[in-house]
């Protein structure tokens, strides 16, 4: 019995994805769910940070289908047009910050210097 997603050999695919490497997990997660899905296709992950991935397509010209960064602007400013026609800005996350009171430079951390903040005591 045939399945429908079979392919033979010579129609195998292969899918190049540069991704910056704080994306690892969810990156390879969707990787091997699609190849489940999609058994004629190969898809290869190369990690890097952001920039590097993105400097991978511009200086180095290696063959990439798909660049998934960190930093949205990477793709916006450095590949777009020339290198990619859109992007899907699909998540995004925060970061934080914990200190104490007598935490070394913790006097500096405040809201007059750009810095947006809650204080919770315990």
């Amino acid at each position: 019995m045939s399945d429908s997603f079979s392919q033979s050999p010579a129609e195998q695919k292969e899918l190049i994805v540069f991704h910056a490497g704080s994306l690892s997990v969810p990156i390879k997660q969707i990787a091997q769910e699609y190849e489940k899905r999609y058994p004629g296709t190969k898809i290869f992950l190369e990690s890097a940070g952001s920039l590097v991935c993105a400097r991978k397509v511009t200086e180095l010209k290696k063959p990439c289908d798909i660049i998934a960064s960190s930093d949205y602007f990477v793709i916006n400013e450095l590949l777009i047009p020339e290198y990619a026609s859109w992007s899907i800005r699909f998540a995004t996350n925060e970061i934080v910050i914990a200190y104490l009171e007598k935490s070394k430079y913790s006097k500096e951390i405040n809201s007059d210097n750009g810095w947006m903040f809650f204080r919770e005591r315990m």
